[in-house]
């Protein structure tokens, strides 16, 4: 990278911050310059003299990477070095390190190179290319997320303690023996256990700080992090908690909230299982990186993760996102679901104000109600080919909300789109009208383009429950 670096200065005056250089110059140039024993990938990234990041190598060429106000910072230093187009390639930590247009991503003959982080382990994107290329064929984006395991294996939590905060205790179970670890040079704690129930470690700490708390499964052992609500444990979560002046009797002492307040970043190891609500109320965690295959259940998984930006499911999850997955996860920008999700949960992403950008697999068949509610940054959705059914309100008060493409033929329930004030493109690919239950379904709008395939224009305009007015056109493509 120091090589890379040094011969920005040799481009004077053509690489510049604000991007009024002559990029195509520059290209040339970065494309010409002999980088002897420097071996150059997809992903490889040129910096100037200011540590910003001015371009990214892809498909055998530089290409113009900077956007104005990102400081950069190679493998990730959680600003963007790709402006995100169709297809997005993103690190654990909300980086994007490579974009292509659905017409650029079609000439792909492998994927990005996978980006480093000491200490991890980069186990792959949770797309493949084939599966990637028949879904942007069909529905035109996608965002594909990076994977990572630890070095060693062991589950790591990064905690900062306050002085309020010295005596946490944690509640996961084991099934077999794990070892854990409070971070502070102490005597590890050994759990043990058969799997049905949970184990408690306690342990107080002799000042505050920033600690790396660390699990380790023992041999054919795992361990599974859930939430566990209890009549005196309602907040904060059992992952790090409150402990009381009588050890094991009780889950908290009223300090709950501001125990899990402490969990800034998680980094999954190995043979462990997420069950259901184990990150619930981590309203401080801002990074969580995930193997590539793992065991999850989804349900209220991330409720309430206020600081939480980016996520990418592990491939191989099937079935439903279970119901809150991300509810209340206000700062959440970009997630990456995989193919094998077939179901998107009743209020999975409610309230996700910061939400601009998902791209739902086309094995989703079902949205459940109010899945989207309350998305106020969401500009954009693409209704994939398989879906069948998109149950009342699942976009009620996005008004952001701009434009909807329906691929397939979903059964549209009342309220869909209902408080969408900002919805004025609809445009379907199938030359038979989906089926619009209510008239209730696009709400209440000053203006509509319905984009439709040329041949259907007045089947779509006479159909029941669509748009009708003066204000809406028809328009065949």
């Amino acid at each position: 990278m120091w090589s890379l670096k040094q011969t920005a200065l040799n481009l004077v005056g053509i690489l510049t911050n604000d991007g009024s250089s002559d990029v195509q110059q520059a290209e040339a140039e970065l494309d010409a310059i002999d980088f002897g024993d420097l071996s150059l990938t997809n992903g490889s990234q040129f910096y100037d003299m200011s540590n910003q990041c001015m371009y990214s190598y892809v498909d055998n060429g530089w290409k113009y990477q900077y956007q104005k106000g990102s400081s950069g910072g190679g493998g990730g230093g959680g600003s963007l070095i790709a402006e995100p187009k169709d297809v997005n390639f993103y690190d654990y930590d909300g980086t994007c390190v490579a974009s292509y247009t659905a017409t650029e991503f079609t000439s792909l003959t492998e994927l990005p190179s996978n980006p480093s982080h000491e200490g991890l382990v980069a186990q792959g994107w949770n797309w493949t290319l084939a599966d990637a290329k028949t879904h942007v064929s069909n529905n035109g984006s996608l965002n594909i997320g990076q994977m990572y395991t630890t070095d060693t294996g062991e589950t790591r939590i990064y905690v900062t303690l306050f002085d309020d905060c010295l005596e946490p205790a944690s509640n996961i179970t084991v099934n077999g023996t794990a070892q854990f670890d409070w971070g502070d040079g102490s005597a590890k704690d050994t759990l043990t256990g058969d799997g049905t129930s949970q184990s408690l470690a306690h342990h107080t700490y002799s000042r505050a700080g920033d600690y790396v708390i660390t699990i380790t499964p023992g041999d054919s052992s795992t361990v599974t992090l859930s939430f566990t609500a209890t009549a005196t444990f309602t907040t904060g979560n059992t992952l790090f908690n409150s402990f009381t002046d009588t050890p094991g009797t009780s889950l908290g002492n009223g300090k709950n909230t501001s125990y899990a307040n402490c969990i800034k970043k998680i980094e999954i190891g190995d043979n462990v299982e997420i069950g259901t609500t184990a990150f619930k109320n981590l309203m401080m965690l801002e990074k969580i990186s995930m193997p590539l295959q793992m065991s999850m259940i989804l349900t209220s998984c991330f409720a309430a993760c206020r600081s939480l930006k980016w996520v990418a499911l592990p491939s191989g999850l099937t079935g439903a996102t279970g119901d809150s997955v991300f509810d209340g996860c206000s700062s959440l920008q970009v997630v990456s679901l995989p193919k094998g999700i077939t179901s998107i949960g009743q209020y999975a992403f409610r309230g996700c104000s910061a939400l601009k950008s998902i791209t739902l697999p086309d094995t989703v068949t079902q949205i459940i109600s109010s899945a989207f509610a309350n998305v106020s940054s969401l500009e954009h959705i693409t209704l994939p080919n398989n879906l069948t059914q998109v149950q009342a309100s699942a976009f009620v008060t996005c008004p952001s909300l701009q434009s909807v493409y329906i691929v397939g033929r979903p059964t549209l329930q009342g309220s869909t789109f209902d408080s969408c004030a900002n919805l004025v493109r609809l445009r379907f690919k199938s030359t038979t009208p989906p089926t619009v239950q209510s008239n209730t379904c696009f709400g209440s709008f000053k203006y509509m383009y319905v984009y439709v395939p040329q041949s259907v224009v007045n089947t779509y305009r006479n159909a029941q429950n669509y748009p009708r007015g003066s204000a809406v056109n028809y328009i065949g493509y």
